[in-house]
């Protein structure tokens, strides 16, 4: 209990100061509008650059780690690797032909196949 009561405290502390950040004026500017201003310009562009090129290395370095090598995965089915029902084995198409495949050509066909 005395947990929730001190998370409780702590959001309505952080939610405070946030408030006060972006509503008090300090001079002509709030806080957030001060750091805003100071964020754009170049000399903080420049540190900002150096930050990400010594960073974007690790991270990707690390990212190499946990996901090693890089597999592309493929964006579409061909007609011939079709899945037939929801609990078909994939590849196999069971001698039917999908819904709008022409079975020759392998394109889909203009119209759908009407049921008689």
């Amino acid at each position: 209990m005395f947990r929730l009561i001190r998370t409780m405290i702590s959001l309505a502390f952080v939610g405070g100061l946030v408030w006060l950040a972006f509503t008090v004026q300090l001079g002509r500017k709030s806080f957030a509008e001060h750091v805003d201003s100071i964020g754009r310009t170049r000399a903080a562009q420049d540190l900002f650059e150096g930050a990400r090129d010594t960073v974007n290395p690790a991270l990707e370095e690390a990212k190499e780690r946990v996901l090693g090598e890089y597999v592309e995965a493929p964006t579409h089915i061909s007609p011939s690797l079709s899945v037939s029902g929801m609990t078909g084995t994939p590849g196999i198409t069971n001698g039917r032909t999908p819904r709008g495949v022409s079975e020759s050509a392998g394109s889909t066909a203009s119209a759908p196949a009407s049921r008689q």
